[in-house]
């Protein structure tokens, strides 16, 4: 379960996040962090000593069976890898920004960017 709020602004806030797809997250993103993470917390809700230490070297294995797994797709135009490049976004980010009506008027100032 996932629940919203709508605040003030109508913009959708993320409320909470349900336990059970909480653990489906853990287990599918780091299953080696929810493993440590089972293990450290199967006694209570705070981790001893020990099991903060289990929680750091898991942390660590993640990073590095993480690490260049996941590449950013690359924009395809010059304006749209800049944007990618400076805000280390993907692709969709950059491309409909370039896309959008007025882009033209926008892309001739492209070498006043900071």
């Amino acid at each position: 379960m996932v629940d919203f709020r709508l605040n003030a602004e109508g913009d959708l806030e993320l409320q909470a996040i349900g336990e059970a797809l909480q653990d489906h997250i853990w287990e599918k993103a780091f299953p080696l962090l929810a493993e440590a993470r089972g293990a450290a917390l199967a006694d209570g809700d705070e981790p001893t000593n020990a099991g903060k230490e289990v929680i750091r070297k898991a942390v660590q294995k993640e990073k590095q069976r993480l690490a260049g797994k996941k590449r950013l797709k690359t924009a395809d135009t010059e304006l749209g890898k800049s944007i990618q490049r400076a805000n280390g976004r993907a692709r969709c980010f950059g491309e409909p920004v370039c896309e959008a009506p007025g882009y033209a008027i926008v892309g001739a100032f492209s070498d006043y960017r900071t």
